[in-house]
């Protein structure tokens, strides 16, 4: 069984965003949010067997360089679509879309708590 919930860095062959700059968290409740490369986003998600669909996403609207805003547009476009998950390497899940485009969710390191 795939769990989802939990912060994760999205990256892969279709996602140029640099390193950490897209990251998704998934709530136990259905609800996402999280940065695609330059804005925040926050919608709806649901996992059906091994399929991830994304209700619509809002978004900011900041710009950003024509690199950064091409990766953005891409990255959106990808979660727009019924992705199949399927199991990668260290942890990560593989998303593909019926297209062939792919992306990787990758769990996010844990944030340093201060005491």
């Amino acid at each position: 069984m795939i769990t989802l919930t939990g912060t994760w860095q999205v990256d892969g062959p279709d996602v140029h965003a640099p390193h950490g700059a897209a990251t998704l968290t998934f709530e136990g409740d259905g609800m996402v949010f999280g940065c695609s490369g330059i804005n925040r986003v926050r919608g709806t998600w649901q996992l059906s067997q091994d399929v991830l669909t994304f209700g619509p996403l809002a978004s900011t609207l900041m710009a950003g360089s024509p690199a950064a805003m091409a990766a953005e547009q891409a990255l959106q476009s990808l979660l727009a679509e019924p992705l199949h998950l399927e199991p990668g390497e260290d942890g990560a899940l593989v998303l593909r879309a019926p297209d062939a485009r792919s992306a990787r969710l990758v769990p996010a390191a844990p944030s340093p708590t201060l005491v």
